[in-house]
């Protein structure tokens, strides 16, 4: 490793470590100085970086460490977990099934979105139960199983 390395990669660490402090402004300035090593790179010559991109991965390792830290820790954020019960009327699909789709729902992918942006209500409610998602057969089956297990309320 040469001394231009050792030099980028002390700066580079060094600049991922305010994070852990203030999770906001850390991260900013840690985009910085990750910036800054192409910078460095042609303010000094020390013997070079001779595979930038090998070199680059390996710092980088040391910056997901640092976020991955915060994200563990920071506990400003309040986290839900969102689960949806779809239920659609005929004319509801058969529209949906006619529309693109749009732009916004292919990057978010949620096709709840074509609906809504193209005027088509959607009902939410929220739920302080808990559930378990149907993804797979095994879901299915598990589903199944807690239901016929299940109590069932008496008829009138």
């Amino acid at each position: 490793m040469t001394q231009e390395m050792l030099i980028i990669a002390a700066v580079r660490v060094a600049g991922s470590l305010p994070v852990l402090r203030w999770p906001l402004l850390g991260g900013v300035l840690a985009l910085l100085v990750d910036q800054s090593d192409l910078f460095m790179m042609n303010l000094i010559d020390l013997g070079g970086v001779s595979d930038y991109q090998r070199f680059d991965k390996y710092l980088d390792q040391v910056y997901m460490l640092a976020f991955l830290a915060v994200a563990v820790r920071w506990e400003a954020v309040p986290r839900s977990l969102a689960l949806g019960l779809y239920g659609y009327r005929p004319e509801a699909l058969v529209r949906y099934c006619n529309l693109p789709p749009s732009a916004l729902e292919e990057t978010e992918r949620l096709e709840q979105l074509r609906f809504l942006e193209n005027g088509i209500s959607i009902h939410v409610a929220e739920t302080e139960q808990d559930t378990i998602g149907v993804d797979t057969e095994e879901d299915l089956a598990a589903v199944s199983r807690l239901l016929e297990s299940s109590p069932r309320p008496a008829k009138e």
